[in-house]
């Protein structure tokens, strides 16, 4: 552990984890929700104004979740393509037509 930027990292999760364990991830992570719980409801609001309607508490509510959603799964998305990318350098990604072995198998059009 040469490099300090490791030892503060290491203690940054060891800080982390302590905290969660000693005031639990609801208390811990609650103001992040309101946040984004916040922001999502907003977004929903001003479509549905842009749209002409009028939303229901209830309606607000499913439609500001599925914002959330969408929005977890978009970063879901993009960290799976960093990852991608990180691991497959340029001069070793396969292009189209070009045969793949998978498992050891026969060779598949990729």
């Amino acid at each position: 552990m040469s490099d300090p930027r490791t030892g503060r990292a290491l203690w940054g999760r060891i800080g982390g984890l302590r905290a969660h364990g000693l005031h639990g991830s609801p208390f811990m992570l609650a103001a992040a929700r309101r946040g984004y719980r916040s922001r999502f409801e907003r977004e929903a609001r001003e479509a549905a104004a842009r749209a002409g309607e009028n939303l229901t508490a209830t309606e607000l509510e499913i439609r500001a979740e599925r914002l959330l959603r969408s929005w977890m799964l978009e970063l879901a998305a993009r960290s799976a393509a960093a990852r991608k990318k990180k691991a497959d350098p340029v001069g070793e990604r396969t292009g189209a037509g070009q045969e793949v072995r998978r498992g050891g198998g026969e060779p598949r059009s990729g």
